[in-house]
């Protein structure tokens, strides 16, 4: 196939032929700002923002993407990685704050909204995380993982506002059946949503991070993020009987998020991905 074949591009007919213009003949879309280049001449620029339209058919690969889009997914994965670390910090805090304050209801209030402030800067981070990549967006199906991560996002940091909003009347108010009501809400229905919704948002992350691993590409962590799915929950519960399952489960998904952070560091400092092991196969 020749190279206009491989770019979905064709020459100019008759006449027009004489000239070196070669233009789109199929939905391409601008890395930049999704504009639809059909029809436009490859060795032009997109009318909306200039972006020279070389740079919308050269590839797949993560490194042939805009740097806007690369640098949102590095911003994303930074947030969570480190609202990670920081969760880690504020539940040692808070087991520290409760033996030192005893039935102190302080503790719990602080470690309550440093919690919902770390939440925040991950649900962040899930979103930039997830932020729909100009090149490919007019291909992209509604029932997407990154649309799925996204909605869960949303309806999480809803459900997390209402939990957080709410418990502050569960700890100052006693008695009562508006409290009783509270209490319903706040200790079993939010705590079954707020499980439902990270169920779906952990599937779509994984399936996600699989699809984004593979414009790396890394076999590694489109292996393990397919395996993940069943694995890390598995780990989770089962481990919780000894306490650290938990644990280990969140530095195995920190670990893997972590190793697609180096690789779009790395495209953006070399133009290259991470030289990494069992990268390939």
């Amino acid at each position: 196939m020749s190279d206009a074949g491989e770019l979905g591009v064709s020459p100019l007919p008759d006449a027009a032929q004489a000239s070196a213009a070669r233009f789109l003949d199929r939905d391409v879309s601008c890395v930049r700002c999704s504009y639809n280049l059909r029809g436009l001449p490859a060795s032009g620029n997109c009318p909306e923002c200039g972006e020279p339209i070389a740079n919308s058919i050269k590839g797949f690969m993560l490194q042939d993407a805009s740097a806007e889009y690369r640098g949102k997914l590095t911003l994303g994965l930074s947030l969570v990685l480190n609202g990670i670390l920081l969760l880690v910090v504020v539940m040692i805090g808070s087991v520290f704050l409760g033996f030192v304050a005893g039935s102190a209801a302080w503790p719990k209030l602080i470690a309550s909204g440093v919690g919902f402030l770390v939440g925040c800067m991950m649900l962040l981070g899930y979103w930039n995380y997830t932020e729909p990549d100009p090149g490919y967006v007019i291909f992209e199906q509604p029932s997407s993982a990154r649309n799925i991560v996204r909605i869960a996002v949303a309806v999480g940091a809803a459900v997390s506002l209402a939990q957080f909003v709410l418990g502050f009347f569960v700890a100052d108010l006693a008695g009562g059946s508006v409290v009783s009501a509270v209490e319903i809400v706040v200790l079993w229905l939010i705590p079954v949503a707020s499980f439902v919704i990270w169920v779906v948002q952990f599937l779509g992350v994984m399936n996600y991070t699989a699809w984004v691993g593979g414009r790396v590409p890394d076999d590694f962590i489109v292996r393990r993020a397919r395996t993940y799915r069943w694995l890390l929950p598995v780990i989770y519960v089962v481990g919780a009987i000894v306490i650290i399952g938990p644990l280990i489960a969140l530095v195995m998904y920190w670990n893997l998020l972590d190793r697609l952070r180096k690789h779009l560091r790395s495209i953006e400092a070399t133009g290259v991905p991470a030289d990494l092991p069992k990268r390939m196969g």
